[in-house]
């Protein structure tokens, strides 16, 4: 089985269409490592849910022949105060700028030290039947929200992300029957 990993190469804010959501602010800090984040707060009594942070065109060109075994999700984070996730949807990549129906989200509560939290993994396939062109697709990624968890009045939780990037687990496809260099003639 070969692996290939890419970083997102956009990040967006999309409106989670219910309630009173924050923001994230400054979405397009997710593509790369840097210890610049994507943010979004939320205050006790106020905002208690937040938009849909978006990670997509993630750059893969996996051969129209490869099997997609499994998808993993890296998202590197850190929140002040309680931050938990609520939604972490893959995105399928079709063109339709659909939103998987599996939630790999596990309600787990961020640390307060920056580290990646994985979603997903090398056999899991997040209930959806994928083709290269799905994954190399430039709507193709993943979708998350969280929520902040502190009970004080007026409390300020903040969620801060750093960086997403994706791992697809790939069954290369045999291409030596069609390569000419592998053909044998028989008089």
């Amino acid at each position: 089985m070969a692996t290939v990993t890419r970083s997102c190469g956009a990040g967006a804010n999309v409106d989670y269409p219910v309630g009173d959501s924050a923001i994230w602010a400054n979405p397009g800090n997710i593509t790369s490592s840097d210890n610049s984040y994507a943010t979004t707060s939320f205050t006790y009594g106020y905002a208690t849910t937040n938009d849909y942070l978006k990670a997509s065109n993630f750059g893969f060109s996996i051969g129209s022949g490869d099997t997609i075994n499994g998808i993993t999700v890296a998202i590197e984070r850190k929140a002040t105060n309680i931050i938990t996730d609520v939604v972490v949807y893959i995105l399928n990549g079709d063109g339709s700028a659909g939103i998987g129906s599996t939630n790999r989200s596990a309600g787990a509560t961020w640390n307060t030290t920056e580290g990646v939290v994985n979603f997903g993994g090398s056999s899991d396939v997040w209930g959806e039947t994928w083709t290269p062109a799905k994954v190399n697709s430039s709507n193709f990624g993943v979708v998350f929200r969280c929520a902040g968890g502190s009970t004080g009045f007026g409390d300020v939780d903040t969620a801060y992300v750093d960086h997403v990037e994706i791992t697809i687990n790939y069954t290369a496809g045999s291409s030596a029957s069609s390569n000419p260099a592998f053909l044998m003639f028989v008089d």
